[in-house]
């Protein structure tokens, strides 16, 4: 498999061509994800409030939370498609952000799956905070809200990722298996992430590289800094802010490409194969292999420079365009006899 630099190589050079793609689609998805979240979660609180310890409110009260996190699941799984097809030179619009809804059934169950996980984590965690509390009580008292959210946040993340961390290929398995079940994705995705969970992680945070340490740095920086600033201080404050929003941004948008990216490496490596249309790449020079969707029914393709050798690309493309169509090369042009 290759290294973390060789990956990394391939993951610059499509982010070079595609990040506003892969960023918009990520605000948009994180926007709606807001809604949807705070649509639930609003009822949520009022039941809770009222019930006190009450079984029906309770119920109700999850009942709404996983409702909603199954909707988020739909979105992650619309995002992760997309980001697939960025990775291997395909077409790709807004649209593809609500491909779950297409293939409802099977998404459902997925994302279902996924919300019972990440419920078991929300409640581990409240057990946690209760615990903790309970033990160092004054000393919770004295941080600052936001500073307790991130802390909670922190630990959230991280119980999530132990519990998930071998099912994070379930989307793109998805994808790539149209007619697999749900329960036979889970399990590849765990085969093919076996022994490799932690090299994930560290490719992921990789990824992120500097932008997720300008943007940790910032997040610190901004608690240290007072909020009653006038002049030039108030003005340092709000580009702090501003380098922070970028910078974490874009670390996220990275990270989520890391996924897939490293699930093609791993496809490549384990010689597993996947049904749909198009393979997984096995190397940087492999993507000028990939077909264009919209030049397919006329029989054209087009070379895609992912950071590889771009001559080789460009010489070899006429070439996989007529094995991959079935067609006699004498009377498909090549490359160079268009040019000419």
């Amino acid at each position: 498999m290759k290294t973390y630099r060789q990956m990394i190589h391939v993951l610059n050079a499509c982010m070079r061509v595609n990040m506003w793609k892969a960023l918009f689609s990520f605000l948009l998805m994180s926007v709606l994800e807001t809604l949807v979240m705070s649509f639930f979660s609003g009822p949520v609180i009022m039941l809770l409030a009222k019930g006190g310890v009450a079984v029906f409110p309770i119920a109700a009260a999850v009942a709404l939370l996983f409702m909603g996190f199954v909707f988020v699941m739909f979105l992650q799984y619309g995002y992760q498609v997309l980001l697939l097809r960025i990775l291997r030179g395909e077409f790709v619009t807004l649209g593809f952000l609500f491909s779950g809804f297409k293939d409802r059934k099977r998404i459902l169950r997925a994302s279902s799956l996924f919300s019972l996980g990440m419920i078991t984590s929300l409640i581990i965690c409240q057990i946690l905070a209760l615990i903790i509390n309970l033990n160092f009580e004054k000393n919770i008292q004295t941080l600052k809200f936001p500073v307790l959210v991130g802390i909670i946040f922190i630990v959230y993340t991280i119980i999530c990722a132990v519990l998930l961390i071998r099912f994070v290929f379930v989307w793109v398995c998805l994808y790539d298996n149209p007619d697999s079940k749900v329960a036979d994705v889970f399990k590849t995705s765990a085969t093919l992430l076996k022994g490799r969970c932690f090299k994930l992680a560290g490719f992921i945070l990789y990824a992120g590289g500097i932008y997720l340490l300008v943007a940790v740095s910032a997040f610190l920086l901004s608690f240290l800094i007072p909020r009653d600033l006038k002049g030039l201080p108030a003005f340092l404050f709000s580009v702090t802010e501003l380098v922070y929003f970028v910078s974490a941004y874009t670390a996220v948008v990275r990270m989520f490409m890391s996924v897939p990216l490293f699930y093609t490496e791993v496809l490549a490596v384990s010689g597993a194969d996947v049904k749909n249309e198009y393979k997984a790449l096995k190397s940087p020079e492999d993507k000028c292999d990939a077909v264009n969707p919209l030049a397919a029914d006329s029989g054209e393709s087009d070379a895609v420079d992912m950071g590889g050798d771009s001559d080789k690309c460009s010489a070899d493309s006429g070439n996989s365009a007529t094995n991959r169509h079935g067609a006699d090369s004498s009377e498909s042009p090549t490359v160079d006899e268009k040019n000419g």
